[in-house]
């Protein structure tokens, strides 16, 4: 099952991605499949800011699968995260940015 991104949608579940430097939090709505409608970014300890494309693509996803993919590009402001590059497998994801590879946890939660 493919998941698109899709601002606005209505969420009604979520997905949540913890490194030691990163923390994501998906909002999914659903359609006939689900719809990544927006992610919200934390940086060590900076708070949250929502991102939606362009700067946010996602390159491969299946929630059956328990597999996704997405890079995070910055738009050159240095408050926002720095660029990154996420794969999630099951409940491990990998994130890599500022030539560092961290690994974390992902919650799929009910998607």
């Amino acid at each position: 099952m493919a998941v698109l991104f899709a601002p606005p949608a209505l969420a009604t579940s979520s997905a949540y991605f913890e490194s030691d430097s990163l923390t994501l939090l998906f909002e999914v709505g659903h359609d006939e499949n689900p719809v990544i409608a927006s992610v919200n970014l934390s940086y060590l300890e900076s708070e949250g800011v929502w991102v939606r494309s362009p700067y946010l693509k996602i390159t491969h996803s299946d929630f059956e699968a328990q597999r996704l993919e997405l890079d995070y590009t910055n738009p050159g402001d240095a408050g926002l995260p720095p660029s990154f590059h996420l794969s999630v497998k099951g409940e491990i994801g990998v994130v890599q940015f500022n030539g560092k590879v961290e690994k974390g946890m992902f919650r799929w939660n009910e998607l």
